[in-house]
């Protein structure tokens, strides 16, 4: 029974090897873009929090 289930995993692995030199690069600028997202969205929030202190 594990075998079964472990086969599709290897296929879909050996499928993904020869497209990895050019995959490799997406997922590591998508998190690069999710890092600045979040880094943009804490200086957004800094901001808006000195708005407010000096609006006050």
């Amino acid at each position: 029974m594990k075998t079964d289930f472990i086969l599709p995993d290897q296929r879909r692995s050996f499928k993904k090897q020869p497209a990895r030199p050019n995959g490799l690069s997406e997922p590591r600028l998508f998190s690069s873009a999710l890092a600045f997202q979040r880094v943009g969205n804490r200086i957004g929030e800094t901001v808006l929090e000195l708005m407010d202190k000096a609006l006050l």
